[in-house]
């Protein structure tokens, strides 16, 4: 009796160690389930949440919206890959690529001479519109591109200067880090905006600095226009897709990529080849204009 005590004893204790067992168990639906444990890859890297490898791109907040798109899409296609975006700027891009901080920089305007390293590479992938904006209660429907220049030099100070109501413009711009600020004050041939001009951070504050002060003015990437501002006319064009191509509308700029040619990375490599593709175009051609 207490032989077969024994032996129903240690049948019972090897038989839960095998069920707590940490390498497998069943369901119950004959569904073995397999722990994944970090191990690590080909590459050297280790397999975290799924993906083995990481590309990291910083920079332009307008080009960020963008980016995420692709990387959504890129990342369907390649679940061993993941695209990591910080979106801080156009200059913090062009540091973090030049260190080799990061793989991809986002920017939003044409590097100038001093900023390039031998080996950088600047790929167009869009083309972006940069639209003024007033409040909707705004009466202004349309401004000369002097009047816009004069606005935010500070030269225009009352609405009623320009046909509307007889109020101050609020004018609301970007820091001057940013790749926005600085494609707008190149375009509209602005040296330097007004010392009283209200500053933000992003196309998402400026579009809410505007929308909650009837008197505002600003300007913001096409992609990020919604109901809550008014989009104008400058020289009685507005920003359509047609005016932009047919170089009607000429407040537009690069949203681009940079990156080391030498970096030698090929999960960035591949992110890129599947930029050009026509999938990606498509993408893009839903808020932007694909580059040639």
């Amino acid at each position: 009796m207490e032989n077969r005590l024994f032996k129903l004893i240690i049948f019972l204790i090897i038989t839960i160690i095998i069920l707590v067992s940490p390498g497998s168990w069943n369901t119950g639906n004959n569904i073995k389930i397999t722990e994944a444990v970090p191990t690590p890859s080909d590459t050297g890297s280790f397999l975290i949440g799924g993906r083995s490898a990481v590309i990291t791109v910083e920079g332009s907040t307008s080009a960020a919206v963008l980016l995420e798109v692709l990387a959504e899409a890129f990342m369907e296609k390649n679940p061993d890959i993941k695209v990591e975006i910080m979106a801080n700027g156009t200059n913090a891009a062009i540091k973090a690529v030049r260190n080799n901080n990061a793989d991809l920089g986002m920017v939003s305007r044409h590097l100038k001479t001093t900023e390039k390293t031998p080996g950088m590479k600047e790929l167009i992938i869009a083309w972006d519109v940069l639209a003024v904006v007033v409040n909707p209660e705004n009466l202004i429907k349309n401004l000369q591109r002097e009047q816009v220049l004069g606005i935010y030099s500070g030269k225009i100070t009352n609405w009623s200067t320009v046909g509307g109501t007889d109020i101050p413009v609020h004018v609301i711009s970007r820091e001057e880090g940013s790749g926005t600020y600085q494609a707008f004050q190149s375009l509209a041939g602005i040296e330097k905006v007004t010392p009283g001009a209200q500053v933000t951070d992003g196309n998402g504050s400026m579009l809410e600095g505007v929308a909650g002060k009837t008197n505002a003015i600003g300007y913001v990437s096409m992609g990020f226009i919604n109901n809550r501002v008014k989009v104008i006319s400058i020289d009685g064009i507005y920003p359509t897709k047609e005016n932009v191509l047919n170089n009607l509308y000429t407040l537009k700029r690069p949203l681009s990529l940079i990156y080391n040619e030498y970096r030698g990375k090929t999960e960035t490599d591949k992110f890129i080849a599947f930029i050009h593709s026509e999938e990606a175009r498509s993408l893009i051609s839903k808020n932007y204009i694909p580059a040639e």
